[in-house]
């Protein structure tokens, strides 16, 4: 029996060892049309992208797909309200991203807001969002964070700090360039003074 099976062995390990080979070979290529087809499956079965998003990222760790790959996991874990999860590995792929100046690294931290939203984390959500444009000062996400700070304030009641928001933005977008921000921003400030009003 043990003749058998010392073969087998073998066999398996030269497999094994045949196959990240080939993987080594090809892995850019591959890795790009595999990332590519899980993006494409993210929203309709995002637990099979999840799948397929695993395997990249660990299949091909040393590629930019397979870099990649870790974003995408995170909206599959994010769109299957797996909020805990879906944060770790935004996280991650921010800190270990090799392209340092790719608009990927800002919107994870984005994400990462996201996911704090979501779990109710609404002080922590504030000062990522408050963080994001110090951290990446030219992605030029721009507006959009200050409103979701002022946003998660409002919604833990502060509102005097939200206003403070509101009223900034309302400096840096004048009304005259900038008429949409600018009401926007307006609008939410009159809420809050008919909130205080209220109460």
């Amino acid at each position: 029996m043990r003749r058998f099976i010392i073969p087998l062995i073998a066999f398996a390990l030269l497999a094994c060892l045949n196959k990240a080979t080939l993987r080594r070979r090809s892995s850019p290529t591959e890795a790009a049309i595999a990332l590519k087809v899980a993006q494409e499956l993210l929203y309709e079965d995002a637990a099979a992208a999840e799948d397929s998003l695993r395997s990249l990222a660990v299949g091909y760790p040393h590629t930019q797909p397979g870099e990649k790959s870790r974003f995408y996991l995170g909206q599959a874990l994010f769109i299957q309200g797996r909020y805990r999860k879906a944060l770790r590995q935004f996280a991650r792929f921010e800190r270990s991203y090799s392209v340092k100046q790719s608009i990927l690294r800002p919107l994870a931290l984005l994400a990462q807001v996201n996911c704090l939203e979501e779990m109710g984390r609404l002080d922590d959500a504030v000062k990522c969002y408050l963080e994001l444009p110090e951290r990446y000062p030219e992605s030029g996400i721009g507006v959009d964070v200050y409103f979701g700070a002022a946003r998660c304030l409002m919604l833990l009641e502060e509102y005097d700090r939200a206003t403070l928001i509101y009223r900034m933005i309302m400096e840096e977008y004048p009304e005259r360039e900038y008429p949409a921000i600018y009401h926007k921003a307006a609008g939410e400030v009159g809420k809050i003074d008919a909130l205080r009003n209220i109460f």
